[in-house]
């Protein structure tokens, strides 16, 4: 078994939560071995969140998790393809350290997604911090009550 990651991902532009079921498939479809988490805020207050799936898995092929990234960006471009909008998904891994993307607007091609995703996951996996910063991101996931861990028939 490979080193853990968090995912967040998130559909930017066209789609959004109108799709967050369908969306919530894909990932499901996708990421078959992973845990999967939806943001769900109390219903009081405004939040205003861009990353609403947090994805737990173990990696031990860091291009074939890009792959399969790449594969949710076609289905949200492929679904979305006649609405205005960047039609995209919003990739963090760890944004203070500069690993997040935005697929439709700032990345357009798979190869070089793949490529960049693998370098800079692959640099943050080799940090003596990586282990200790996915516990810390897992536990904030499971312990801080916004997050709800789903399941292929409880995706809302």
């Amino acid at each position: 078994m490979g080193n853990g990651l968090v995912i967040k991902i998130a559909e930017a532009g066209a789609g959004g939560r109108e799709f967050s079921h369908e969306f919530g498939d894909q990932m499901f479809e996708i990421f078959t071995n992973a845990d999967i988490y939806h943001y769900q805020p109390p219903r009081e207050g405004v939040f205003g969140v861009v990353l609403d799936w947090a994805i737990i898995t173990y990696i031990s092929d860091i291009a074939g998790i890009a792959s399969a990234i790449w594969l949710v960006y076609e289905n949200v471009k492929n679904r979305n393809k006649n609405k205005e909008g960047i039609k995209g998904i919003y990739v963090d891994i760890d944004s203070e350290h500069g690993l997040h993307w935005l697929i439709g607007k700032d990345i357009k091609d798979k190869d070089i997604f793949i490529n960049d995703f693998t370098e800079g996951v692959s640099k943050f996996q080799a940090s003596d911090s990586a282990g200790v910063m996915f516990e810390r991101k897992v536990t904030q996931i499971k312990t801080r009550g916004v997050w709800v861990h789903k399941r292929r028939n409880n995706i809302e």
